[in-house]
């Protein structure tokens, strides 16, 4: 990977305080994002709200772009709309773990099929997993 201006990049974290119902009572920002690109990395995106909120968040602290990253997606046609309807978030990135079957402008579906037959031979051949490059 080639470096490119690292004096330009930075970490925030999101704090998510999660309730005895297991909603999300609360979110904290950590960290400025006033003028950054911001990346918010989750594991299952399944109603989407803890990411639009989050990036609802990060816009109100000034972020001037902000991509999600899902490696599991359940996209409902509820959720393609509020994230196609959405200001907060300019891009959603996830995988073909999940299929789904809508095209839309915001959402970006990303193969996994290279990866899986690389570990696949790998596994079959006794090749050591680390160091995966596709």
């Amino acid at each position: 990977m080639k470096e490119t201006n690292s004096n330009n990049v930075g970490i925030a974290m999101m704090v998510k305080i999660v309730g005895n119902t297991g909603k999300v009572k609360q979110m904290i920002l950590v960290g400025d994002v006033k003028g950054k690109e911001c990346v918010i990395v989750d594991d299952f995106l399944a109603t989407g709200d803890t990411m639009l909120s989050a990036a609802e968040m990060l816009r109100s602290k000034g972020a001037k772009r902000v991509i999600g990253i899902a490696t599991h997606m359940l996209l409902t046609e509820k959720l393609m709309k509020r994230v196609e309807n959405s200001d907060a978030i300019d891009l959603l990135l996830t995988t073909n773990s999940i299929d789904i079957n809508f095209k839309t402008k915001k959402i970006v579906q990303l193969s996994v099929s290279e990866l899986l037959a690389e570990a696949i031979w790998r596994l079959h051949n006794g090749v050591p997993l680390e160091n995966i490059e596709y």
